[in-house]
């Protein structure tokens, strides 16, 4: 569990899935596309490789005011407090909808992080391979 003191010098990264490589000699066919996503789906298991990069970063103290400003007990506010309880979060399908409504109830916004979230909310909305993982990292 991680514990932040209210003077965090942290951040948090957010990291997107950008490539995933299946452990297989030869294309999947057209025919099996299905079978191929829930085999994405299942992960490490079947011979997976999910591949991350660096999406944006914010400031814990921006993240923390985020979190703040979302109603208490939220869906939202729970997922993403999961950095504050573990460490780390992941965003899927699951949950890029509801935080995406929690996001623009909160109006507009100057930082450019927060629009780069809302970016790859919409990005994971259109493709259910594509996640997020956020990390918070402490200086």
């Amino acid at each position: 569990m991680s514990s932040s003191s209210s003077t965090d010098g942290g951040e948090v990264i957010f990291y997107q899935l950008s490539t995933k490589f299946v452990d297989s000699e030869r294309a999947v066919p057209e025919q099996s596309q299905e079978v191929l996503y829930y085999a994405l789906a299942v992960g490490h298991h079947t011979g997976v490789i999910d591949c991350l990069s660096e999406a944006f970063r914010c400031p814990m103290h921006e993240y923390r005011k985020l979190i703040e400003m979302l109603p208490e007990g939220s869906q939202a506010r729970y997922k993403l407090e999961g950095i504050l309880r573990h460490g780390e979060i992941q965003i899927d399908k699951n949950h890029a909808a509801y935080l995406l409504v929690a996001l623009q109830n909160l109006g507009q916004s100057s930082a450019v992080w927060l629009l780069s979230f809302a970016q790859s909310l919409n990005r994971i909305m259109r493709s259910r391979t594509v996640y997020l993982m956020a990390r918070e990292v402490r200086p």
